[in-house]
């Protein structure tokens, strides 16, 4: 099995992401970690076709502008750690 997509260290535990899966390791889980599945996806495609969906019909999106703007810091923070090899905060103030 080829090595994780990435990996996301935090202070109250780890998350992993290898295709076809995502593991959660916490002290506050049980002993083993859990593991999550995931359908395979690229994930764009189903993104614009939501969009357009709730575009035509007035639904309310999966995920509202606080979460892309969160999702945006996290990404932003990831590239900053793996340009200058530290570790990055993510939400403080």
């Amino acid at each position: 099995m080829p090595g994780p997509l990435f990996r996301i260290s935090g202070t109250e535990g780890t998350l992993t992401a290898s295709r076809g899966h995502i593991e959660v390791a916490s002290e506050r889980l049980a002993e083993r970690p859990t593991v999550y599945t995931t359908p395979p996806t690229t994930g764009f495609p189903e993104e614009i076709a939501h969009f357009v969906h709730c575009a035509a019909t007035g639904q309310q999106p999966l995920m509202g502008g606080a979460e892309a703007r969160a999702d945006l810091e996290f990404v932003l923070a990831a590239y900053e750690s793996a340009r200058t090899g530290r570790h990055v905060a993510v939400g403080a103030k």
